[in-house]
């Protein structure tokens, strides 16, 4: 061998030699959501599995349970690894699951036991760990830290568990230094308080108390083998990851429903390979319900006099004001309502444009999570009359066919999933009267057919977590499942003759920019070819407000708000420091051809804050 090639071997050899750098949290995870790798995966397991499996044995105190709730753990996160926001935080993301899937183990344990009356069948107490002497103490711990809202959970786990320092923890979030410090500061306070009313003394040495556990071999690649397995999930495992991300799904709905920001990301697609039992035979599907297409502006015949174009209603910087399809500005709409510091989500005009409702949310909140209930007003737009304010708690609203009533969803949670209620209530707007739909249960009307026959709304399965837009007669006795959207809230808006919806949704074959949360995407559901497609030329870095069909169908209405990489897209107290929120964006509003082409930009304004939003939702009539 040449020296020369000698040394050429020598440098690969070395090189090979060298440490190959290790993923980073973030990298694992999003090659992981990206690709379903299973070596991603894997490598998750084994990265977080100690933690997690400390985690389960000090909540559960059970040797056996323990392990059911770790692989529960690791079925969530296979379920729902893209809510991860930012993809840097999912240890911590990985601790707030553990300790619910460890109260959950304990939660099916308890029913089963209860259920099993022979004293001789109660598992041998060598089952069971051996107690530290402060284990009840570290149990409260476990739980308080996965009761932190995420953002103050993250800074933690990295700083007290991992102990990564400041900066490091920071740039790992993705979050100035200030910003991790006050959240640091406001978790350590909250967790001296919450362990003090539990009669727990924090302790001394910090969160480094709560060890890490060694993991067996064999329960990794149990756990590993879970992602693609062809079998049903073990029983006790399915039980705990189903019951865990049930109260994640109603959690996000009740988050939505009450005016609140909905997480980033939603994951809500099928069990697939992770089913917990077999494939049934499909029941044979009823006929469909077809909605039928009625006359419009456009294909009504010719009057003597063209019809007006209409007029929109959209929220502007501080106020809704009236607007011609080609920008100009109009009358400003005045609410007599007695909050004036409350929230008015979007305007739902009726079919002759005269009246306006909306769903309030009452400010300050009204519960102790922050969360704002809503209530019911409308007023006619000129302000002649005094405004009306229903006490509902409405999750949806909609005018119904003839105009002379709204359709509102009331959104009714409770502690069980099984005991959450949705009522479509039908409001009579001339004598307030309250008409309650008889329509299949978890159901939700988001509009009304023009020949008033059938509801376009969506059908809520608790237990499979799944959400399918649907056709609904108006009795309730016939429904037509249309498609599985993965936002919570999709919001359709259904075309002045009736064939047609926009919505909102993920796109599943989208890949988020790097630094940007998924973003929702709009979308036109025909309903004869019963297929759904993605509008055209809506900006990849928009951050989608509302949208609206034109009064003769032809054109849509729909304003969206500029995302930047990095730049958070709301405020909260955690991050009023943050520089990234004085950075300029903008609002716009659209108008195109039904299928996005042609696009219009009637409206654009700037602001130097980035989580304000200048051009809102809207309506046209």
């Amino acid at each position: 061998m040449s020296r020369a090639a000698l040394s050429a071997f020598v440098s690969r050899a070395s090189r090979a030699a060298e440490p190959l750098p290790v993923e980073t949290d973030g990298g694992l995870l999003t090659r992981f959501v990206r690709d379903r790798d299973e070596g991603a995966f894997a490598a998750l397991i084994h990265r977080f599995g100690p933690m997690v499996l400390g985690v389960c044995r000090r909540v559960t105190r059970d040797a056996h349970l323990a392990e059911d709730a770790f692989q529960a753990a690791f079925v969530v996160l296979a379920r729902r690894a893209a809510d991860v926001y930012p993809a840097g935080a999912v240890r911590s993301w990985l601790y707030g699951v553990a300790v619910r899937t460890a109260r959950e183990a304990r939660t099916v344990a308890a029913r089963r036991h209860a259920r099993e009356v022979p004293v001789a069948q109660v598992p041998d107490r060598a089952a069971e760990l051996v107690e530290h002497p402060d284990a009840d103490a570290l149990r409260a711990l476990d739980e308080e830290v996965g009761a932190l809202p995420e953002h103050l959970r993250a800074a933690v786990v990295l700083c007290e568990l991992d102990g990564l320092s400041r900066a490091d923890a920071a740039e790992r979030l993705g979050v100035p230094e200030g910003t991790l410090s006050s959240r640091l500061a406001k978790a350590r306070k909250l967790l001296a308080g919450r362990l003090r009313a539990r009669g727990v003394a924090a302790p001394a040495v910090g969160l480094a108390v709560l060890t890490q556990a060694a993991l067996a071999p064999a329960l990794v690649a149990r756990t590993s083998a879970l992602l693609h397995a062809t079998a049903p999930l073990p029983r006790a495992v399915a039980a705990i990851s189903n019951g865990v991300l049930r109260t994640m799904f109603l959690r996000k709905l009740t988050l939505g429903s009450a005016g609140a920001a909905l997480l980033a990301v939603a994951c809500l697609a099928a069990w697939g390979a992770l089913s917990t039992s077999a494939a049934k035979e499909p029941p044979k599907a009823n006929p469909p319900l077809v909605l039928k297409a009625v006359p419009t502006r456009a294909t009504q015949p010719p009057a003597a006099k063209p019809a007006a174009p209409g007029r929109l209603l959209v929220w502007k910087e501080t106020k809704h004001v009236f607007l011609t399809p080609d920008g100009k500005e109009g009358d400003t709409f005045v609410s007599d309502h007695p909050d004036k510091k409350a929230i008015f989500n979007e305007p739902v005009l009726s079919p002759d444009g005269k009246i306006v409702a909306f769903r309030v949310n009452d400010d300050p909140p009204t519960d102790q999570g922050g969360n704002r209930k809503q209530h019911l007003y409308f007023r006619d737009v000129e302000g002649k009359k005094a405004g009306v304010k229903i006490e509902l708690n409405p999750m949806t609203l909609a005018w119904d066919w003839d105009g002379k009533a709204l359709l509102v969803t009331e959104f009714i949670p409770a502690k069980e999933l099984k005991d959450t209620e949705l009522l479509v209530w039908r409001v009579d707007v001339a004598t307030q009267k309250k008409t309650k739909l008889d329509l299949p249960k978890h159901t939700v009307v988001y509009a009304a057919a023009p020949d008033g026959e059938a509801f376009v709304g969506a059908v809520f399965d608790f237990k499979a977590m799944k959400i399918s837009l649907a056709t609904i007669s108006r009795d309730g006795k016939d429904v037509t499942k249309l498609c599985e959207v993965r936002n919570e809230m999709p919001d359709p808006r259904l075309s002045p003759d009736g064939t047609k919806f926009l919505f909102q949704d993920y796109d599943a074959d989208e890949k988020p920019a790097k630094g940007t949360p998924p973003l929702r995407r709009l979308f036109v559901y025909d309903l004869k070819a019963q297929s759904r497609k993605r509008v055209a030329d809506v900006p990849l870095n928009a951050s989608l407000i509302g949208y609206c069909w034109s009064p003769d169908g032809k054109q849509i209405a729909y304003t969206w708000k500029q995302v930047q990489p990095g730049v958070p897209l709301a405020i909260n107290t955690e991050n009023m420091n943050d520089p990234k929120l004085n950075t300029e964006t903008e609002s716009h509003l659209i108008i195109s051809d039904a299928t996005g082409k042609n696009p219009k930009t009637v409206m654009s304004i700037k602001s130097e804050f980035a989580p304000r939003t200048t051009i809102g939702a809207l309506d046209w009539r």
